[in-house]
């Protein structure tokens, strides 16, 4: 019922925390950070991989993350946790950016991120007519994967 959810959370507010914080755990649990160990040609090719497979899988998950991350008051209220998430983010993907020797990484890094963001909105807006595999082999060939 509507009333009960005030039962759990104090406000509009606190549920939304609660609800990106378990987004951000979800998302982390799909693509997990890149084992420093691991050949980074491999790791990238795992990051790939898992964030394609995760975007075709959990289609309604990550439109639900596109919707909120549309609305401005609600990026304004989350904002110090976007941060911390992109901190957390940069701390683990860099490295694997370093080593594979571009440039500028962390441009690298925000680059396959708005590869994959721009697939998810391909992927909601014409469903089975988007050519996935073909954007997988193509992101693979830019990649020398």
């Amino acid at each position: 019922a509507k009333g009960s959810v005030y039962h759990y959370f104090s406000g509009k507010e606190d549920l939304l925390l609660q609800i990106f914080d378990m987004l951000d755990e979800i998302a982390h649990h799909f693509v997990p950070e890149p084992d420093p160990e691991t050949d980074p040609k491999e790791a990238l090719r795992h990051i790939v991989d898992e964030g394609i497979r995760a975007l075709e899988e959990q289609s309604a998950f990550f439109r639900m993350i596109a919707q909120l991350s549309l609305q401005t008051e609600v990026i304004q209220g989350l904002r110090p946790r976007i941060e911390k998430m992109r901190r957390q983010k940069m701390t683990a993907f860099l490295p694997l950016f370093e080593k594979l020797g571009y440039a500028d990484p962390e441009t690298e890094m925000y680059f396959l991120g708005a590869l994959l963001d721009g697939m998810l909105l391909g992927l909601h807006s014409l469903e089975e007519n988007y050519p996935t595999q073909a954007l997988h082999q193509r992101i693979y060939a830019l990649y020398n994967l």
